[in-house]
C-alpha cells in the first residue's frame, strides 16, 4: 500500500500521464538494459498556473497484478524529491530478456499534496545476449547466378559517343536495320552498356534502361522487329561534370538476329551509328529525322582500359519465400517472434502479413550490426497446426546496381518464435535447414530501379500449414549476415497516407501520364484487368518534358543508371490488385504502358511511404503562401525520412551529413524525432574511419566521420562544414529533450572531430568545406567562400564541445575548448570582417556570424543593418544564400527588427523566390532554385530536397517565438519571444514537447495585440511581449502568476509558470 507518511492528505494539482519508456509508449523488444523513463504532467482541475513536480515515486512490477497492488518487486524507487519527468534511469533488479516490466508513477506537487497514481505502462525486454535466440540459425537459398540463354553469343562493337563531348550531355545515337520480306526471325537480342546511363527505343517503343560498368545488360527485342525498315535509337547521359571525356560517356551495343534459314545478321556499335544533341521531342519516332545528325565517334576500343571487357548481366536475384509448418498442442497464452531479414523482409503467419511496418528493417551499417524486429504474434496463432512464411528482398544488404561496390551479400533471415503456453511452459521454433524455401513471383527488386512482379509465379497460400511442400528445397544455413543484431529502436516505415491522381494524359499512343499532384516517396498500388502475360509498366519521374513525356533527370538517370521502373505481369483472373514490397520512389507522375486498353483514375493510387515519426508540432499563419512553405517543407522532410535522413527520395537516397545538421532542428519542431536521431548518431559513429578515396588514394583517418552515413557509399571524410554534424546533432538531443546520454555516448568522437578540425586548421582558419551549397543558380552563384562557413562551424564544433565536457565534469576539457572556440572567434573576425563595411561580404556570412555571435563587440546592429541592405539593395529584396546561409537568414534579420524584410523574401513572387518555384509546379522544394529553361526542359537537379527546409524552424523559434533554454533544455525553461510581422495578421503554433504541449497564438491588429500562450506544469517561461512601455500591456487572469522583470528593446518582459496566459497590448 501506499505510505502515507510521505504526503499531505489531498490531491495534487498536477497528474502524471503519457508514461514513456526510451521515448516509446509500451515498447515491445527493447535491449537497453536500464532503460530511461517519462512522463508529462497535466493540471488535475481547473488552476493550471504555477504547477510544479517535487519529488516522484515509480513503482516497476513483475506483473500487472503485483502493480495494481501498489507494489514493486522489481523497483520501488521511494519518494524521489525532484522535479525530473524525464531521462529517469531504471535504477531495480537486473532485466532479463523477453521479460515484461509493469509501471506507474505519482507526484507531488509544489504543495506537498500527492497526485493519484498514474495508469499503467509496460515495456518488454527483447534478446539481450546471442544465447537467448535458443539456437535460431541465418538460413538462404542456393542460388547461383544465371546468364541468360544465349546472350554470351552476342557480339558488340566499340564504345561509341557524340564526336563533341560537352560534359555533362546528353546525346541521341540511331541506327536502321532492314529486314527482308519473307525471312521469319526465331529471335532477337540486344546485348548494351551505357555510361553513365541509357535507354533503348525500338522504332519508337522504350525497351528499357541500362547503366553500368560492371556488366552488359540484355534485352529480347524479337517481338519488337517488323519486315522493312526498323529503327533503333539510344538517349544516353554522360557522367556529370566532366568538361572533358576522361573515360566518363560511352554506349557499347550489339544485336544478333537469327532467322528461321538459319542466318544471322548482326548490328553493332561503331562510327557508322548518327549522332545528335538535339532536345528531345519526336526523336523516338520511326520517321523522325532532327536537323543535325553526324557520325558518332569511337571513344574506346571495346576490351580497351580502362573499361575492359564486360561480363554478361545475370538475371537478378529472385525474392526467396521460406516457409515452415509447427504444431502447438497446448492452449496459447501469449507468442512473440524475432526477426531479422536482410536486406528487408515480410514476416507471415497462417497466411496473413504480420505487423503493417514496410521496407524493415530500417538500415544500418550491416557490416557492424543490423536490426531485429519484435511482434506480438498472440493472435495469429492457433492451437495445432501452423505455418510461418518469410518473403526476402535486396534492400540495401544486396545493392549493387547503383553506385557499384555497395553489396554485402545475399539475402538471408534469422527468426525465433516463442510461444508460452497457459501452463506457463514454453516452445520455441527457429530458423534452420529444415525450413523450405522457393523462388516466388517477385522476380527482380531493387531500392533504386524498381521492382517486378510476375503473378503467374505466385504460389497461393504458400505461408499456410496445408499447402504441399515436397517439391520445395531446404533453406541452407548462411554464416551470420552481421556480428551483432540489435533492437529495432527508431519508429518503422510504414505507410502513411493516400494520394489519388488528379489528371491523366496520354502524349502518344499506349503511354499513359498519371499525374499525382503531388511529389511524394512511396509507390502506386495497380488494380488491373488484363490477359495473363500482359506486362504493366510503370515508371516515375518529377517532371515531364515539353511534350508530356516523362523526364528522368531530376531523378538521378544520368547518376544513377536506372529509371525508376516497376513492372507487374497480370496472371488473368478478375481484377488484380497489387503494389511493390522491397522499392520505393519519389515522384509526382506515373507512366504506365502495355496496358491494353484505356486506363482510369481508379487504376492507381499513390501509397506515401516513411518512416513513421509523430507529428508533435504544427504552424499556421494568415498568409497562405507561407502556409503553403510549411506544408511544402514537411511534404520535403517526410519524403525523405526513410529510417536515415536521406538527401533525396530517388537518385541518392544518402544521409549526408551536411544535409542532416541543417535540416536537424525543424524536424524537431515537427516531429517526434528522438529515436530517430539517436540512431542516425549510432550511424556515424559505426561509419568513422571509412572515409578513405580509392580515387585519390587517400587513406582513411581513423575516428573521423564520413560525408555519408550510413552504408558503404560515404564520398570520402566528412568535410568540415559537413561533419559538424556530429557536434550538433548531439547538442539539439540535450537542448530539446533533455538527453545527455546521446553526446555522453559521442563525447570521445565529437573531441576527436574538433581535434582533427584543429590540425587541419591555419592560424585558426578552416580552408577546406563544400561552402553554402546550393545558393539559388547553382554553386556557380556561392557567395560565401567555404573557408569563412567551415571555420564559423568549427567554431560552432568546439564551443558546443566545451559545453558538453562542462556538463560532464570534465572541467580541464571545457576550458580547453571554451578557450579554442575564443581563439577561432578572434581569428575569424580578423579574417573575414570589413570593418569599413561592416559586414562578413554577403548574406550567408552576415547571417552565420550573427547567429553564431561571431561578431566584434558592439557590431551587431551595424552587421543587421548591412545584411538588411544585401537583402534589400543588392538582391532586390531577394535570397542570395545556399543551405547554410538560409538556415539563419530569417532568425538574423528578424531578431533585429528587420522582421519584414523576412517576410518579403519568402513572399516574392519572381525569381528566386517561393512563389516562383511554386508557379513551377513544385510541390516539395528543390535542390537548387534554378530558372525554367527558354525550352521548358526542367534542370537535372532534384525537386525534393529537405536540405533547403532548414529555415521552417524559424517559423517556431522566430514568428511565435518558442525556444529551450540551454540551462534547463527539453523546456524546462522556455522562451518566449515571438517576432510582429506587420503582413501577418495573426499566427498560431503548438509544440509538444518532453515536458508537455507548449501554445503560442497572437493576433495583430492596428490598435492591439493579443497573445494566447499556454505552458505545461513543471515549467517556467520568460516571456516577451512586443510593448513600448509596461503600462500598455494587459494580462487576463490579472498578472496572477507573473513578474515582471524590466522591459528590453521594446518589449516587456515576465516570468511564468505553467498555465494558460492571454496578454493585451494596447497600441497608441
Amino acid at each position: 500500500m501506499g505510505k502515507k507518511s510521505l504526503h499531505k492528505t489531498g490531491g495534487a494539482g498536477i497528474v502524471p500521464e503519457s508514461l514513456k519508456c526510451e521515448y516509446c509508449k509500451n515498447p515491445i523488444g527493447i535491449d537497453v538494459v536500464q532503460p530511461r523513463l517519462s512522463w508529462v504532467l497535466k493540471p488535475a482541475g481547473k488552476k493550471t498556473r504555477s504547477l510544479y513536480q517535487t519529488a516522484y515515486q515509480i513503482l516497476v512490477g513483475s506483473s500487472p497484478e503485483i502493480l495494481s497492488s501498489d507494489r514493486g518487486d522489481m523497483w520501488d524507487s521511494g519518494k524521489v524529491f525532484s522535479n525530473e519527468n524525464s531521462q529517469i534511469r531504471y535504477a531495480g533488479k537486473p532485466l532479463k530478456s523477453t521479460m515484461r516490466c509493469w509501471w506507474k508513477v505519482r507526484v507531488w506537487d509544489q504543495k506537498n499534496r500527492i497526485s493519484a497514481w498514474s495508469k499503467p505502462a509496460f515495456w518488454e525486454m527483447g534478446l539481450l545476449e546471442q544465447k537467448d535466440w535458443s539456437g535460431a540459425k541465418w538460413i538462404g537459398i542456393d542460388w547461383q547466378p544465371r546468364v541468360p540463354e544465349g546472350t554470351e553469343d552476342i557480339p558488340v562493337g566499340d564504345w561509341i559517343w557524340h564526336p563533341e563531348f560537352r560534359g555533362h550531355q546528353t546525346v541521341y545515337l540511331r541506327q536502321y536495320l532492314d529486314i527482308k520480306s519473307g525471312l521469319r526471325i526465331t529471335s532477337a537480342r540486344v546485348r548494351m552498356a551505357v555510361y553513365a546511363c541509357g535507354s533503348i527505343y525500338i522504332n519508337g517503343k522504350h525497351i528499357g534502361d541500362c547503366g553500368t560498368l560492371l556488366y552488359t545488360t540484355d534485352f529480347d527485342i524479337t517481338s519488337e522487329l517488323k519486315p522493312g525498315r526498323n529503327t533503333i535509337l539510344i538517349q544516353a547521359n554522360s557522367w556529370q561534370n566532366m568538361n572533358t571525356w576522361q573515360a566518363s560517356a560511352g554506349v557499347l551495343f550489339g544485336l544478333l538476329v537469327r532467322y528461321e534459314d538459319g542466318s544471322t545478321e548482326k548490328i553493332l556499335s561503331d562510327s557508322s551509328w548518327s549522332a545528335s544533341e538535339e532536345t528531345p521531342g519526336e526523336w523516338k519516332g520511326i520517321d523522325y529525322e532532327p536537323k543535325k545528325w553526324v557520325n558518332a565517334k569511337v571513344v574506346l576500343k571495346y576490351g580497351d582500359a580502362p573499361w575492359g571487357r564486360l561480363p554478361v548481366a545475370p538475371e537478378p536475384f529472385p525474392s526467396p519465400l521460406f516457409r515452415k509448418v509447427f504444431e502447438l498442442k497446448k492452449s496459447i497464452r501469449q507468442a512473440r517472434a524475432y526477426i531479422c531479414g536482410l536486406g528487408y523482409y515480410e514476416f507471415y503467419l497462417n497466411g496473413k502479413k504480420v505487423g503493417d511496418n514496410v521496407l524493415d528493417p530500417g538500415q544500418t551499417n550491416y557490416e557492424h550490426y543490423a536490426f531485429y524486429v519484435t511482434y506480438d504474434i498472440t493472435g495469429y496463432l492457433k492451437k495445432g497446426k501452423n505455418a510461418a512464411g518469410i518473403m526476402l528482398g535486396n534492400g540495401w544488404y544486396n545493392q549493387d546496381l547503383v553506385w557499384g561496390g555497395l553489396v554485402y551479400g545475399k539475402p538471408g533471415a534469422i527468426c525465433l518464435i516463442k510461444v508460452s503456453y497457459s501452463d506457463n511452459s514454453t516452445e520455441t521454433i527457429v530458423s534452420d535447414q529444415t525450413w523450405k524455401v522457393a523462388e516466388g513471383p517477385i522476380t527482380f527488386n531493387n531500392v533504386y530501379a524498381g521492382e517486378r512482379y510476375d503473378a503467374r509465379k505466385e504460389i497461393p497460400d504458400w505461408a499456410k500449414p496445408g499447402l504441399d511442400d515436397s517439391g520445395w528445397k531446404n533453406a541452407i544455413l548462411r554464416e551470420p549476415l552481421t556480428p551483432r543484431l540489435v533492437a529495432q529502436s527508431i519508429p518503422p516505415i510504414k505507410r502513411m497516407g493516400n494520394i489519388r491522381p488528379v489528371k491523366i494524359t496520354s502524349p502518344k499512343p499506349g503511354v499513359w501520364i498519371f499525374d499525382m499532384g503531388q511529389n511524394f516517396a512511396g509507390w502506386v498500388k495497380l488494380r488491373v484487368r488484363a490477359p495473363a502475360g500482359t506486362a504493366i509498366r510503370l515508371r516515375f519521374t518529377e517532371v515531364l518534358y515539353p511534350d508530356g513525356t516523362i523526364d528522368s533527370n531530376s531523378t538521378g538517370v544520368f547518376a544513377t543508371g536506372v529509371v525508376q521502373t516497376d513492372c507487374y505481369i497480370c496472371k488473368g483472373e478478375k481484377e488484380e490488385v497489387w503494389e511493390p514490397r522491397f522499392t520505393y520512389h519519389g515522384f509526382r507522375y506515373v507512366e504506365m504502358t502495355g496496358f491494353p486498353g484505356r486506363p482510369n483514375l481508379d487504376m492507381i493510387e499513390g501509397v506515401v511511404v516513411h518512416t513513421s515519426v509523430e507529428k508533435n508540432g504544427s504552424f499556421a499563419c494568415s498568409n497562405n503562401l507561407i502556409n503553403r512553405i510549411h506544408k511544402t517543407a514537411l511534404w520535403t522532410e517526410l519524403s525523405n525520412l526513410h529510417s536515415i535522413p536521406t538527401d533525396c527520395p530517388h537518385r541518392e537516397r544518402c544521409g549526408w551529413l551536411g544535409d542532416a545538421h541543417v535540416s536537424a532542428e525543424m524536424t524537431i519542431y515537427n516531429f517526434d524525432m528522438a529515436q530517430f536521431w539517436t540512431k542516425y548518431m549510432n550511424d556515424i559513429e559505426t561509419s568513422l574511419g571509412q572515409g578513405g578515396s580509392t580515387a585519390t588514394g587517400k587513406p582513411a583517418s581513423p575516428g573521423i566521420p564520413c560525408n555519408i552515413s550510413t552504408g558503404k557509399r560515404t564520398c570520402g571524410e566528412a568535410r568540415p562544414d559537413w561533419g559538424s554534424a556530429i557536434a550538433q546533432i548531439p547538442w539539439y538531443m540535450y537542448l530539446y529533450y533533455r538527453d545527455t546520454d546521446v553526446f555522453a555516448h559521442h563525447y570521445p568522437h565529437i573531441k576527436r572531430w574538433v581535434d582533427y578540425l584543429t590540425a587541419m586548421a591555419k592560424d585558426n582558419i578552416v580552408e577546406d568545406g563544400f561552402g553554402d551549397w546550393c545558393p539559388p543558380g547553382d554553386n556557380t552563384a556561392m557567395e560565401c567562400p567555404p573557408p569563412l562557413t567551415s571555420t564559423a562551424l568549427y567554431y560552432f564544433d568546439a564551443l558546443l564541445l566545451s559545453k558538453m565536457a562542462k556538463l560532464l565534469g570534465k572541467k580541464e576539457d571545457a576550458q580547453n575548448y571554451a578557450n579554442l572556440a575564443s581563439a577561432i572567434k578572434t581569428a575569424f573576425i580578423k579574417k573575414f570582417f570589413n570593418q569599413q563595411e561592416n559586414t562578413f561580404g554577403c548574406q550567408t556570412a552576415d547571417a552565420i556570424a550573427l547567429y553564431l555571435d561571431l561578431v566584434p563587440e558592439g557590431k551587431y546592429k551595424e552587421i543587421a543593418e548591412s545584411l538588411n541592405r544585401d537583402v534589400l539593395e543588392k538582391h532586390k529584396g531577394h535570397m542570395s544564400t545556399g543551405i547554410l546561409g538560409s538556415r539563419h537568414l530569417y532568425w538574423a534579420l528578424s531578431n533585429y527588427g528587420y522582421d519584414s524584410t523576412a517576410f518579403g523574401i519568402l513572399t516574392k513572387t519572381d525569381f528566386p523566390g517561393f512563389a516562383y518555384m511554386f508557379s513551377q509546379g513544385a510541390t516539395t522544394f528543390w535542390e537548387a532554385l534554378v530558372p525554367a529553361s527558354k525550352d521548358g526542359v526542367k534542370p537535372v537537379f532534384s525537386f525534393n530536397h529537405p536540405m533547403q527546409g532548414g529555415f521552417d524552424a524559424w517559423f517556431y523559434y522566430g514568428v511565435v517565438g518558442i525556444s529551450p533554454v540551454a540551462e534547463e533544455p527539453g523546456f524546462r525553461k522556455i522562451v518566449l519571444n515571438p517576432h510582429l510581422v506587420n503582413e501577418l495578421k495573426w499566427v498560431k503554433a503548438i509544440y509538444d514537447s518532453i515536458n508537455g504541449r507548449i501554445v503560442s497564438e497572437w493576433e495583430n491588429r492596428k490598435n492591439k495585440f493579443k497573445w494566447h500562450i499556454l505552458i505545461p506544469p513543471n515549467t517556467s517561461a520568460r516571456v516577451l511581449v512586443p510593448a513600448e512601455d509596461r503600462s500598455s500591456v494587459s494580462e487576463k487572469g490579472k498578472f496572477k502568476g507573473v513578474k515582471f522583470l524590466g522591459m528590453e528593446d521594446g518589449r516587456a518582459v515576465y516570468e511564468i509558470g505553467s498555465g494558460e496566459y492571454d496578454f493585451i497590448v494596447a497600441k497608441k
